[in-house]
């Protein structure tokens, strides 16, 4: 019976082989294999407390089985214990098995525990002992799965298999433009290479697309996401490049381009195929934008819904996100002000950093367009450090109230020296656009007094409209997605703002409308603000040459235009 629990094992029936396992284990169960094999199978079926439980029975009498270690690792890696695993996975060190794996878990153990140097020590002895791309390719994953990015990207580029393998080469592609780490005109080069070499796909064209779009090279782009939308379309479901097929489309109307008959079909048979949610959202916002181009907005409002029906019910709701989370994140920020408000820090910096924040899709990457064309002025764009930095130092902020002062005292001028650390300015005056930053309005000015903040407000249901329509990198901001949240959380926003008006915080208000009707004498006001010199250049801030990687890259490649003002009244009896 033993062989065939192991023969089921392999064959992937997991249900079969356990039903036979625990029966045979009470005949007899001086046969410690079925621990181990039990072990195994409730691995499998992600029963991963059972799985650990049947282990340690077979460890138990064989405590330096190399197997049935690792196996535990296995599952106390999945299990989110990295203390237990690495408590193992140095006694594994002591055989001499497979070290190059060992090592490689170690590095993961200590990338989830925060400690980065010491997983970056392991990873590198991993790839001494195995330098094969495998191997360099499970690193590389790990840094992605752990939210490592960079390091991930700095790791493809380091490796001898850098633009000596196109997979490789590739990968590092996707990453600066997936992950907005801002290597454009590099990876621009690179691609651009591909396509002299003749080496063509509908992702390189896609990437290709998407760097000429922050580089500003509008016409370019759209020439590349055309490629990308002929190349290989017939088998577009048969294949991955669905994903960049329907991405280019997303961008080609976002560009306002101009579609026939026949491409409309295109992309609604594209639409109709067993692609995933992420491929039918893309092309239903473009469905969208190219039925309002035509001035359709029933048929617009139609594919917009059901585009963020789609990712709120299949993506943000499965994530775990309620509304009271946003709720509850404020309410332990303002926990966070009054707390660090009583404790009198005392800073006192030579930079000054101008926050431009607000709702999103209220105008910020239009007034870091303006102020950029100050050569005093360095644009960073969006970054979220202060935000998530907060969120590190206090994991549960949105789920759970804070009541330690011991979490709450971390957040203090330590968390700017890493905010000035990880942006490294280099002029005296820097933006930072985040949106979400109006969430913490008062905690920066404590910490960074002699900051310069500017909130940003636009007319509400253009806001929410703009907002609605718009397809987010990696479906951030969660409230989006669902008309009735983007309202209320609209309604708090307000709220906050005024919270921190009561607080008699100093904070420039901007109205979008207002800059875009009288726009001399409003960034005139800006710039008196900050103290910063007024220059004719700002009037025409889509003659910026600086690269722009936010939802907003297309339109502040265009002049100052009031085309989305009033914008809500075509789709209002829609709503």
């Amino acid at each position: 019976m033993l062989e065939k629990v192991k023969k089921y094992y392999q064959l992937k029936k997991y249900n079969k082989a356990e039903i036979i396992a625990r029966r045979e284990l009470k005949k007899s169960p001086g046969i410690l294999e079925y621990y181990y094999l039990l072990g195994l199978i409730y691995y499998s079926l992600n029963k991963l407390n059972n799985s650990l439980k049947y282990l340690d029975m077979f460890l138990e009498h064989n405590p330096n089985q190399i197997d049935a270690l690792i196996a535990k690792t296995h599952c106390l890696r999945a299990m989110n214990k990295n203390d237990e695993a690495i408590n193992i996975l140095n006694k594994l060190l002591n055989f001499d098995f497979k070290k190059s794996d060992i090592f490689l878990f170690l590095g993961e153990c200590h990338l989830k525990i925060s400690q980065v140097e010491k997983a970056n020590s392991f990873f590198q002895k991993s790839l001494e002992l195995n330098s094969s791309k495998i191997n360099l390719l499970n690193v590389y994953k790990i840094y992605n799965e752990c939210n490592f990015p960079e390091k991930a990207s700095k790791l493809l580029k380091e490796s001898s298999f850098f633009k000596n393998d196109d997979e490789i080469t590739l990968k590092y592609c996707n990453d600066q433009v997936t992950h907005n780490l801002l290597n454009y005109e590099e990876t621009y080069t690179i691609l651009s290479k591909f396509v002299q070499d003749k080496v063509v796909s509908s992702q390189i064209y896609n990437l290709l697309g998407m760097c000429s779009l922050f580089l500003g090279k509008i016409e370019e782009a759209k020439k590349n996401f055309l490629a990308s939308v002929d190349f290989d379309y017939t088998n577009a479901n048969l294949s991955s490049s669905s994903t960049y097929i329907s991405s280019s489309y997303y961008q080609l109307a976002q560009m306002n381009y101009k579609f026939d008959e026949n491409s409309l079909e295109k992309i609604k048979n594209l639409l109709g195929k067993n692609i995933n949610i992420n491929n039918k959202s893309l092309l239903g916002y473009a469905l969208s934008k190219i039925y309002y181009n035509n001035e359709n907005f029933s048929e617009s409002a139609k594919f917009l819904k059901i585009s963020n029906k789609n990712i709120y019910k299949n993506i943000i709701l499965p994530r775990g996100w309620t509304f009271e989370d946003e709720l509850k994140l404020f309410q332990n920020l303002k926990k966070i002000y009054h707390s660090i408000k009583k404790s009198k820090i005392i800073s006192n910096f030579e930079i000054t950093p101008i926050f431009i924040l607000g709702m999103p899709r209220s105008g910020t990457t239009l007034v870091e367009n303006i102020l950029s064309q100050s050569d005093c002025v360095q644009p960073t764009g969006e970054n979220g450090f202060i935000l998530n930095q907060i969120s590190e130092e206090i994991p549960n902020i949105k789920k759970s109230s804070i009541e330690d002062s011991t979490l709450i005292s971390k957040i203090n001028s330590d968390l700017i020296f890493k905010y000035f650390d990880f942006l490294s300015p280099k002029k005296k005056y820097f933006t930072d656009k985040t949106p979400l930053n109006f969430l913490a309005i008062g905690i920066i000015k404590i910490l960074i007094p002699n900051s310069k903040i500017i909130y940003c407000k636009r007319n509400m249901n253009d806001n929410l409209l703009s907002m609605f329509q718009q397809f987010f990198h990696s479906y951030s901001f969660d409230f989006s997605y669902d008309f009735k949240s983007l309202k209320k959380y609209y309604d708090l926003h307000t709220e906050i703002i005024k919270f921190w008006d009561s607080e008699n915080i100093s904070f420039f208000k901007l109205k979008y409308e207002d800059l875009i009707t009288n726009k001399q004498r409003h960034i005139n006001d800006l710039c008196s603000f900050i103290g910063i010199n007024y220059s004719d250049e700002m009037l025409e801030p889509h003659l910026n040459k600086r690269y722009v990687n936010t939802a907003s890259s297309f339109q502040v490649r265009q002049p100052i235009n009031s085309n989305s003002v009033n914008k809500w009244d075509k789709f209002k009896e829609f709503f």
